[in-house]
């Protein structure tokens, strides 16, 4: 069976330790992962005329981010089916409530006490509004961890081969 997991993600390394969590916790399933971020449209026509979601994405996604997620996705092919990057739009409880059931998430991965950081000003963070669903799965964040913990963990080996 295959579920499908929700991750947000302010394309940091951290979501893909969750990435990493959530394939642990389900040793004997597939995962289709997709990692969400949230992103404010502007309200002009002209920007809406021309609104662009392959460029937003390029212009929002660092590409050495994109590489570690497709190392990811190598390097676990039978655990990983699939990693999808989702911009989610709305701003109420509703709308991400539909965000969910459109996707068809069976689970929620978040870290606690976590500040994402976004490089762009118009993705912000969706944790507040998934935070409180009953599908929510809470990890404790411990910031960075030590460089024992990290060698030879799923991310350190995706992460390398990337990065060098």
């Amino acid at each position: 069976m295959c579920k499908r997991v929700l991750i947000p993600t302010d394309f940091s390394g951290h979501s893909l330790m969750l990435i990493q969590t959530a394939i642990d916790e389900h040793p004997n399933e597939s995962l289709d992962i997709i990692l969400a971020f949230g992103f404010k449209l502007a309200l002009s026509t002209s920007d809406l005329l021309f609104y662009s979601r392959s460029k937003m994405m390029k212009s929002l996604i660092p590409a050495a981010f994109q590489e570690a997620v497709q190392a990811m996705r190598k390097e676990s092919k039978t655990r990983i089916n699939s990693i999808q990057i989702e911009p989610f739009y709305g701003t109420t409880d509703r709308a991400i409530g539909s965000f969910l059931e459109g996707n068809r998430i069976d689970e929620i991965y978040i870290y606690k006490n976590y500040q994402s950081h976004y490089g762009h000003t118009g993705g912000f963070d969706i944790t507040p509004l998934i935070a409180k669903m009953d599908k929510v799965h809470k990890i404790p964040f411990f910031g960075y961890i030590s460089e024992g913990e990290y060698k030879g963990s799923f991310a350190e080996s995706c992460l390398s081969k990337v990065f060098g």
